[in-house]
């Protein structure tokens, strides 16, 4: 009996607490705040609307010092809780997003050129620069596509070409086309003056001179 009172007699210690007051719910710590967090929103319009030179100021640098993935983060954190008055903001920041672009191309890389320029036209359609860097992207485009044709006509036959391959090269169009289909393939004999090439299912595997 004195056995089973000991043992009641720890377990209500230790509910109560070495005080021996019943335990109750542990308070916050001094100085902790029970307010819930801003939401970011929120918080950005405030910020918004106590400085909206200074946060434009900011961006404009941002933008005129080519940070522009920056300036992107910041037009993102203010824009929506301003309902776009960011937006010429953001537009300036695409405009020398691809005017980079554009400008770190290697020299015969084109294709990015055109890339950029189309970009640019879109957000600026009457801009003169930018349709006449376009104009001469598309050109040298066109003039190395010339002479990736020309060295192609220049070049012979060999096994494993395709059909618009051979077209291409110094052989060009056949003479005659001979052509035997079965159920598994297709083959072509093409006459030339000077020779003969066969196809199987458009690749050429052998060549007669």
């Amino acid at each position: 009996m004195k056995r089973r009172i000991s043992a009641l007699s720890l377990l209500a210690f230790v509910v109560m607490g070495c005080t021996g007051e019943p335990s109750s719910p542990k308070s916050p710590p001094a100085g902790a705040s029970t307010v819930p967090p801003i939401p970011a929103h929120v918080k950005a319009l405030k910020e918004w609307e106590a400085n909206p030179v200074g946060i434009r100021t900011h961006i404009e640098g941002l933008i005129k010092n080519g940070s522009v993935s920056m300036a992107d983060a910041e037009i993102a954190k203010y824009n929506p809780a301003t309902k776009g008055a960011l937006n010429d903001l953001q537009r300036k920041a695409d405009v020398r997003r691809f005017e980079k672009m554009a400008a770190d191309a290697p020299p015969k890389d084109f294709y990015t050129q055109v890339r950029a320029y189309e970009r640019l036209l879109e957000l600026d359609p009457k801009n003169d620069k930018y349709h006449l860097k376009l104009a001469y992207a598309e050109r040298q485009i066109e003039k190395t596509k010339l002479a990736e044709r020309v060295a192609k006509r220049k070049q012979g036959v060999r096994v494993g070409m395709t059909q618009d391959d051979v077209l291409a090269s110094s052989w060009g169009k056949p003479r005659k086309i001979n052509r035997t289909t079965t159920a598994r393939s297709t083959s072509e004999q093409w006459v030339y003056d000077g020779g003969y090439l066969y196809f199987d299912d458009g690749i050429l595997t052998t060549i007669q001179n």
